[in-house]
């Protein structure tokens, strides 16, 4: 099952050939033509496809030589990160011959091991006198993967506490589906105390999956202990079993189970949860001795009654636990303990006590997503972001342009629910946008976001120019998002030039320009260029983001077509340490009051453009539908 960004990219496939089957394999082509007789043709991209991850699907890059002399090809896959994933098998150490009129077949292998879209680019080198082309490859891992929520990370572990004989307490796994694919969750068998139904559990793409553990015993006795396995088929998941412990006191004196606040945040109304000591009918007055918070912080409170106090059979006391919000805090060994005397034995119940108190806050990046300028019957399309830097758990609404003339494609999560969708700390959301129209002009729009964090409605503006006639450049902007400075350079984006009219135009370029950071951060490749762009004549420029000191950097390439200039923004932000520094404040990573400037948020621009040409061909004859 393909969804959410896949389908992003899918409808743009779609588009791009001429509104036909989204699985047809035909695509646009280049040429490379030096003026001689050396000349070949590649398709713009191969795929999308898609595989299972952890297996493999085959493609076949296509390179026809299409002038009258001999050539010999070889094929270099980028550097970046998603070219883990691909393996051309041949031309690739040794060059491949590729006579006059001929095609060439090169064999591509896509082997995912991990879910999303993990596109990158193969280059396709002829004679040096008529140098390369790139050709984009489009793949998606498909897969399930599996996150337990609760009990939370890292221990995974549950503590029933000390409950009362034939008390019958439950606890409830809490698991979501973190993939692109339906996945299934088998619990594992436990034996007495603790009881658990082995019975599947479907979770679907991005959904949530329940199951309860529980504890319950006629007989007292001392902590016990079981783990429960976690069979799926997910490919991967972020613990195998979850363990669980609980002991059963010899008094039949129940108190309430769980004692859990529900999320609070700050500033809210102090959170309040009921304690209900009760004693069974049938059991005779019992005497309780004690009821205290054992490890409890300042801001959790207690409310009891006087005790040592009798209890009669059948009778019930209550107390009650408050929950401050002033601040961020996670109760963590905390317990309430309740000493009582019946039939002249004491015995201690010990209630876990846990809770939350977060603080709500979410950034939406870009705050203008400027795709540029495309010629008529060109997709594009551009990705937004939602990232929780805050403690809270936050509830987003679905996504809406408040203009026609663009679509938000729902990419992660996929659905929305009535209450809204969760984003946990940490987490970003996707959101991709696609223009409507083919009409020529200025097409402008707002994206509006909603979600239970300060700040909201987020509002994105988001442009595009079409163009009848004219060089058009795309995108307007770059965002690389936070990249360590030890780290490889993360995957090259490209700028595309694309001549819509009648007539040749001359493009030109030099370096960029820093206007913060340093120019050497980026990547230019060709670093400098000055040619002819002919008639319906695509050419793309790529860039990468490879800091050498910390800090948040920007720059400007200036494009000019024909003398009339296009500045592309370039952003990113780059943390980490200097090799030989130990200053926390040499990182660009701290928490700034601007989110923009150094949170690690990584946001995933996403733009396709091919070539208008009118000449085309099948992509792969092995996989002739290009997917799975």
């Amino acid at each position: 099952m393909q969804r959410g960004s896949y389908m992003l990219a899918l409808l743009i496939a779609w588009l791009a050939i001429g509104c036909g089957s989204p699985t047809s394999s035909v695509v646009s082509m280049s040429t490379l033509d030096a003026g001689t007789g050396a000349s070949f043709v590649v398709p713009a991209s191969v795929g999308r496809i898609s595989a299972a991850v952890n297996g493999t699907t085959p493609a076949t890059l296509v390179v026809t030589n299409n002038g009258s002399d001999a050539l010999m090809i070889t094929v270099a896959l980028d550097t970046n990160a998603n070219s883990a994933h691909w393996e051309a098998l041949e031309c690739t150490t040794s060059a491949c011959p590729l006579p006059a009129g001929q095609t060439l077949n090169i064999d591509l292998n896509f082997s995912p091991t991990e879910h999303g879209d993990l596109d990158t680019t193969i280059e396709v080198f002829g004679p040096p006198a008529i140098g390369s082309q790139t050709v984009s490859l489009f793949g998606t891992g498909v897969g399930g993967k599996l996150r337990v929520d609760q009990p939370p990370a890292p221990m995974f572990e549950h503590d029933f506490g000390t409950i009362a004989k034939n008390q019958l307490v439950a606890f409830q796994v809490e698991m979501t589906n973190i993939g692109n694919d339906d996945l299934e969750v088998t619990p594992g068998a436990v034996v007495a105390p603790f009881g658990v139904a082995s019975t599947p559990v479907s979770i679907s793409e991005g959904g949530p999956g329940v199951f309860d553990i529980t504890c319950m015993s006629g007989t007292a006795m001392t902590q016990q202990t079981a783990t429960v396995t976690l069979a799926t088929d997910a490919y991967d998941q972020n613990t195998p079993s979850v363990a669980v412990k609980c002991a059963i006191a010899n008094t039949t004196i129940i108190v309430t189970n769980p004692l859990a606040f529900q999320e609070l945040r700050t500033g809210d109304t102090p959170g309040e949860v009921e304690v209900l000591i009760t004693n069974p009918p049938g059991g005779g007055t019992v005497t309780i001795n004690k009821i205290e918070l054992v490890g409890a912080p300042n801001a959790l409170t207690l409310t009891k009654p006087v005790v040592p106090a009798p209890l009669a059979d059948g009778a019930q006391l209550m107390a009650k636990l408050a929950l401050a919000t002033a601040e961020d805090l996670v109760l963590e060994n905390v317990t309430l303990e309740v000493e009582i005397l019946e039939g002249g034995e004491p015995a201690t119940l010990e209630l876990p006590v846990t809770g939350k108190v977060g603080t709500p806050n979410a950034v939406v990046l870009p705050t203008r997503l400027d795709l540029g300028s495309v010629c008529v019957g060109t997709p594009a399309a551009g990705e937004i972001a939602m990232t929780n830097i805050g403690t809270a758990t936050l509830k987003m609404q679905r996504p809406t342009m408040d203009s026609a003339a663009f679509v938000p494609l729902f990419t992660n999560p996929t659905d929305y629910p009535v209450d809204g969708a969760p984003l946990l700390p940490g987490d970003k959301a996707t959101v991709g946008v696609m223009p409507t129209s083919t009409a020529s002009g200025l097409q402008e729009g707002n994206l509006v976001w909603v979600v239970d964090a300060p700040g909201s409605p987020f509002t994105t503006a988001v442009s595009l120019t079409i163009l009848m006639e004219g060089t058009a450049v795309s995108p307007g902007s770059l965002m690389f998002g936070a990249a360590a400075i030890t780290e490889p350079p993360r995957m090259q984006q490209t700028i595309t030039l694309e001549n819509c009219g009648p007539d040749a135009s001359t493009v030109r370029y030099g370096g960029v320009t820093a206007e913060q950071g340093t120019a050497d951060a980026w990547v230019v490749e060709p670093p400098t260029q000055q040619r002819e762009l002919l008639p319906d004549e695509t050419m793309r420029v790529r860039v990468s983001f490879a800091p050498n000191q910390p800090g948040f950097h920007r720059a400007r390439l200036a494009i000019s077509v024909d003398g009339s200039e296009s500045i592309i923004i370039l952003e990113g932000d780059a943390t980490g340490v200097l090799p030989g520094e130990t200053s926390f404040y040499a990182c660009g990573c701290s928490g700034s009051a601007d989110p923009e400037r150094g949170w690690p948020i990584l946001l995933a621009f996403v733009f396709v453009v091919t070539r208008r040409r009118r000449a085309t061909t099948a992509i792969s004859a092995r996989n002739p539908t290009g997917s799975s």
